[in-house]
């Protein structure tokens, strides 16, 4: 005789303990994946090869706007 009421829950319980263990987990690897991706945009912003490669797309860029406008072919 299994007159528990509480006995009768416990599977339902270890399923839903399951379910939130393995939401944990998933939440942990994306919130991992994100500060690893934010690590590695703060340590390329303050790396000077890479600072200054920006600086110069950018400047190649403001000149190929430039020529393009004199051209009157602009984007």
């Amino acid at each position: 005789m299994n007159s528990d009421p509480l006995g009768q829950h416990i599977p339902d319980v270890v399923r839903m303990t399951a379910d939130a263990m393995v939401w944990l987990a998933e939440f942990m690897a994306q919130a991992i994946r994100w500060m690893a991706k934010v690590v590695r945009r703060v340590l390329k912003a303050l790396d000077p090869k890479w600072q200054r490669r920006w600086r110069r797309a950018l400047a190649r860029s403001r000149r190929n706007n430039l020529y393009l406008k004199s051209i009157g072919a602009c984007r």
